[in-house]
């Protein structure tokens, strides 16, 4: 997943997020469009893909979805929900 998301292939990481059940795909997804990397910035799918992954148990995601919470970034500020997934 690493080398997808490194060369920027967010078509082939769409895909195996869409499957389902793959926390760590959807994490490299969220990644990408809060970044606009391969993809349009969209901070909204980006939080929506960190929860995700951060509820399918991806220990990277859980941390990044505390961050985005914590800020508001893609979802209204909620510092005490943030720090729960910290």
């Amino acid at each position: 997943m690493q080398a997808a998301y490194e060369r920027g292939d967010f078509a082939w990481l769409s895909k195996k997020a869409d499957v389902g059940n793959n926390a760590e795909a959807e994490y490299f997804v969220s990644k990408m469009y809060l970044y606009g990397y391969g993809v349009t910035e969209s901070k909204d799918m980006a939080f929506i893909m960190c929860k995700m992954a951060a509820e399918g148990g991806w220990t990277m995601a859980e941390n990044n979805l505390g961050v985005m919470l914590s800020k508001g970034e893609g979802t209204d500020r909620d510092v005490a929900a943030g720090i729960g997934w910290l």
